[in-house]
């Protein structure tokens, strides 16, 4: 639907009777990033930041190329944009181990307090199990390939910006569901699952792919267990398998 309605904006700005409906600026590569950010906005509910980098940097080149503004913030660009980039992983790989730590700790003292078997102060167990059962990698500029043994996977994070990434889950167990969050920018992930786990895909992708070279089994929907996918791909790719 997208597809179309672009076609045909672009359709009657070719037109001579209809051309002159649409302002010059409106066909410019400003707005195609304007576009896309009020896209992936409306697609993930505007909870991501993405989609506010996107709008901003367009409207800032919108507005500079029509002589609205006089500032060239085009010399820091580039060090604005590592600086931006290395804050983004920060945020999501702490926020993201905030987020286990507080329930793998409302999992072992309950509700309405601490259970009779849950590890006394010291005890290291807790942690041990976060870092077993909870993946968390994150591949910048380089290559990573990690093996998942856990037999009570819970979920985790795959980050990769300019790198490249493998994780292999075909030795990992899980009861119910468990969700990984996928980061990738200007990188590539391979993800490997047993062919009678379930996928469910909630990606966000700009500019990039997914690519799903399963191997599908009869036997999926009876194991009860789904791998549920979630996070942003921009300039990178994400390749699933099974065996």
């Amino acid at each position: 639907m997208v597809l179309i309605a672009v076609g045909i904006l672009f359709l009657l700005n070719r037109i001579p009777q209809t051309a002159g409906l649409f302002p010059h600026w409106f066909f410019t590569w400003p707005m195609i990033l304007i576009a896309i950010g009020i896209f992936t906005g409306v697609k993930n509910g505007f909870r991501h930041i993405a989609w506010l980098i996107f709008i901003a940097i367009g409207c800032y080149f919108l507005l500079y190329e029509n002589n609205l503004i006089s500032l060239n913030l085009r010399p820091y660009a580039l060090p604005a944009g590592l600086i931006l980039l290395g804050i983004i992983v920060l945020v999501k790989k702490n926020r993201f181990h905030k987020h286990h730590y507080d329930r793998c700790h409302r999992h072992r003292h309950g509700r309405f307090g601490k259970h009779p078997w849950a590890p006394e102060a010291g005890d290291t167990d807790q942690a041990n199990d976060i870092s077993d059962d909870v993946v968390s990698i994150n591949s910048t500029f380089g290559n990573v390939e990690r093996n998942v043994f856990s037999k009570n996977f819970r979920g985790g994070n795959i980050s990769s910006v300019f790198g490249g990434c493998q994780v292999n889950f075909t030795q990992a167990d899980f009861q119910g569901s468990a969700v990984v969050d996928v980061s990738v920018m200007f990188g590539g992930v391979d993800i490997i699952i047993p062919a009678n786990w379930n996928l469910k895909n909630e990606l966000s992708v700009i500019f990039g792919g997914i690519e799903d070279r399963r191997v599908m089994s009869s036997t999926a929907h009876e194991s009860g267990k789904t791998l549920i996918l979630k996070g942003n791909i921009t300039f990178g790719g994400v390749e699933i398998k099974s065996f």
